[in-house]
């Protein structure tokens, strides 16, 4: 068989040809985005199913826990029905005519270690007319419930329990009361003489209970419900709705809650909606022996987040892929059209970049200052002929040097981290620094140093001078102004000595009339003390001298400070009634009184 090459082919087929990879690529995509989705929808469907089989244990396993709660309750009830110590020593006590004597503190006494033990709110002891006797409280009100209850007992002869419901005496406070017989036994099968009521705080083991959840979840919670009448009513504190616990009630009608569904006898709801009208996921079981239903949920969008981000991902992907897939088959089309005109915009642009490094090469290597690159690491890599001549380093060396090699280890780690800081912040800096040579020696440089970024790279460019030579220059100047005022004190040292002796004679004269007057038998302290005061202030006119020349042949720099024009003005005036002393040294000693 022969094959038509393309210039052969029709010209609409010819037309066709250039997209054929595309037609291909766009069958691939289809093909692949179909399995995906078959895919996807399996693992949501296995996602769901796990979900919803995790919610179905914890409601079984609630709603195990707490019917067994109930029946170890009516065990320890029980446990008094048929006679024990607590009966025999209430009938005593009540045949005694219920006095208040040490039979009545040992029943308290046991009363006090069944609370501890079984960690009851409230033990209540009735007899058989149904009024309180004694209680661990200490309160003996009458509650017409409580009487009831303990009535019924007695007539049934039975343990009972009953319902989560509102105190009667104490508003607000929420309880569960069991209540069991309390039977002695004799020769006819036994005779009743009063019941026990505990009082038990479901705050204190059943909403612990309900509130766990076995892992992390935002929205899961576990509700207890019970109809009542024609409406659904919560048994317990919601985690969403604070003060719910026998308040909140919901119409049986709304069969889109999952507790009505309860109620109704449905287990588990996919497109249900809880009290706050959020939708929701649930599992619902009855309660073995009673009129509850345990209700697990959790809220849709959680449960279904870990399938919504799977489908995010999944399309996400399919669109970046045929994205990608199309630029690239496009791109693949045009480049036939223009590869020509890009071969010669690049080999322009590598003539144009080649001519720019020869000129950069050429300025650097022919620098009279040192110039090097380094990177954002702070290697060297770059560095022109003059900085191997001031530096003592081949070029070799010098590309597995860092920039801070060349700092001198004396420098103070504070300046050159804010030089370092400075640097960053403004891209371009200028600061002087000590470096040190290859043999050890150290240098004074100038540092111009800016940051540069090539083809999305970022690199630091450092141009640095020798001001060695400066430095020394400034150092011998000051040291020729320092030796020039130490001249200047020897050219005043005669009209020096004079003016010292003016304050430490008159000082002397002051201290002698003192030790003349204070060996008279009668004298003034107040003039006494007033010479002393002279005398002081004359040693300190001597001493202000004597700092002044100090000051005057320190080794030390040029230093400006304000002063006073006025005071500057009156020691010139001073010093020209001074002999031997020259006007211009006269304004640097204060030798004015």
């Amino acid at each position: 068989m022969t094959l038509l090459s393309p210039e052969k082919l029709p010209r609409p087929i010819r037309r066709i040809v250039p997209y054929i990879p595309l037609l291909v690529f766009v069958t691939i995509a289809v093909l692949l985005a179909g399995i995906s989705f078959q895919t996807f929808r399996q693992i949501e469907t296995l996602i769901v199913s796990d979900k919803l089989h995790d919610l179905g244990a914890i409601a079984d396993l609630r709603a195990k826990q707490i019917g067994a709660w109930q029946k170890t309750q009516i065990r320890q009830g029980e446990s008094f029905r048929n006679g024990n110590l607590l009966s025999d020593e209430f009938d005593r006590w009540l045949r005694q005519g219920a006095p208040s004597d040490m039979r009545k503190q040992r029943i308290q006494e046991m009363l006090a270690g069944i609370l501890r033990l079984e960690a009851y709110q409230d033990i209540s002891l009735f007899d058989s007319q149904g009024l309180v006797r004694i209680s661990t409280t200490g309160r003996q009100r009458q509650n017409t419930e409580d009487a009831a209850l303990a009535m019924e007992a007695m007539r049934s002869r039975k343990v009972a329990m009953s319902d989560i419901h509102v105190s009667e005496n104490n508003a607000g406070e929420i309880r569960i009361d069991l209540v069991a017989p309390l039977v002695v036994v004799d020769g006819n099968g036994g005779q009743v003489v009063g019941a026990v009521i505990f009082r038990i705080d479901p705050h204190q083991f059943l909403y612990p209970l309900l509130q766990e959840w076995p892992t992390p979840s935002p929205s899961a919670e576990t509700a207890l419900v019970r109809r009542d009448g024609n409406d659904i009513l919560f048994l317990n504190e919601l985690r969403h709705l604070k003060g719910s616990a026998l308040s909140l009630r919901i119409p049986l009608a709304a069969f889109t809650l999952p507790s009505a569904m309860a109620a109704l006898g449905k287990t588990s709801a996919m497109d249900g909606f809880d009290y706050r009208g959020v939708a929701v996921v649930s599992e619902m079981r009855k309660v073995p022996g009673t009129n509850w239903f345990v209700i697990s949920k959790v809220d849709k969008d959680e449960l279904l987040a870990p399938v919504t981000r799977l489908e995010q991902w999944s399309l996400s992907l399919g669109l970046a892929f045929t994205l990608l897939g199309g630029i690239l088959l496009f791109v693949w089309l045009k480049a036939n059209h223009t590869r020509h005109k890009f071969l010669k915009e690049q080999h322009a642009a590598a003539v144009e970049r080649e001519m720019l490094l020869k000129h950069f090469e050429y300025l650097t290597k022919y620098a009279s200052d040192v110039i090097f690159v380094a990177d954002a690491s702070g290697r060297i890599i770059e560095a022109n002929e003059r900085a191997m001549e001031v530096y003592g380093y081949t070029r070799e060396e010098f590309l597995h040097m860092q920039v801070r090699d060349f700092r001198d280890p004396a420098e103070d780690p504070a300046i050159v981290k804010e030089q370092t800081e400075r640097l960053a912040e403004l891209g371009e800096l200028r600061y002087q620094s000590v470096n040190r040579r290859k043999d050890g020696t150290t240098l004074c440089v100038e540092v111009s140093a800016r940051y540069i970024e090539v083809q999305g790279a970022k690199y630091m460019q450092a141009i640095i001078r020798d001001i060695t030579d400066q430095k020394l220059f400034e150092e011998m100047r000051t040291e020729i102004e320092r030796i020039g005022r130490i001249n200047i004190v020897g050219e005043m040292a005669s009209g020096l000595a004079h003016e010292l002796s003016q304050p430490l004679g008159a000082a002397s004269i002051y201290l002698d009339g003192c030790l003349n007057r204070m060996a008279e038998n009668d004298w003034d302290r107040e003039k006494l003390r007033n010479a002393v005061r002279q005398a002081h202030a004359q040693t300190q006119r001597a001493g202000r001298i004597i700092s002044h020349l100090k000051e005057l042949m320190r080794k030390q720099g040029r230093q400006r400070d304000m002063t006073d024009i006025n005071l500057v003005i009156k020691d010139s005036s001073c010093s020209r009634n001074l002999t031997g002393i020259p006007s211009r040294l006269s304004t640097i000693f204060p030798i004015c009184p």
